[in-house]
């Protein structure tokens, strides 16, 4: 069976095959995948299409433009936050907050945290201005990893 997916603005992003579920006939979508129950939008093309709750209208430019931002913004959040737990710490936020502690091991961590967190978003945005000004073409998550400062902690990094 086919899911409608969509994101968390209700942006159509294509269909996704569901997993059998336990009950002879019954579907689940897969984890972590927002459905529309509107059916198929008019045409199928990804990022076009926004479910409004009744029905699939079209989606501005200005829509467009924040649905990408806020698509790029969870994945830089993902990139950075990931980094961050391989030291126990929630967030990059949380690991930032301790710029500043009177623990010095905190305090180093904090510390590069917060000047890290500041150099990867401004690299990743201006990813995104040049995108939006038209000089380039929206790079692949991966890609744009791959341009943003490398993540390492302090004493890994010397």
């Amino acid at each position: 069976m086919q899911f409608i997916a969509i994101n968390n603005s209700g942006i159509y992003q294509g269909t996704v095959t569901g997993i059998e579920g336990d009950i002879p006939g019954s579907w689940l979508s897969p984890s972590g995948i927002k459905v529309s129950m509107l059916g198929l939008p008019p045409t199928d093309e990804p990022g076009k299409w926004r479910d409004d709750g009744t029905a699939w209208v079209e989606v501005t430019p200005e829509q467009e433009l924040d649905a990408l931002k806020q698509q790029f913004t969870a994945a830089i959040d993902g990139y950075m936050n990931h980094f961050a737990k391989t030291r126990g710490y929630d967030s990059m936020a949380s690991a930032a907050s301790y710029a500043g502690d009177e623990d010095p091991q905190f305090d180093l961590e904090g510390t590069y945290c917060k000047a890290m967190r500041s150099r990867v978003y401004r690299a990743a945005w201006d990813i995104l201005d040049d995108v939006v000004a038209g000089k380039r073409s929206m790079p692949s998550l991966e890609e744009v990893f791959a341009e943003l400062p490398e993540l390492k902690w302090p004493e890994e990094a010397a």
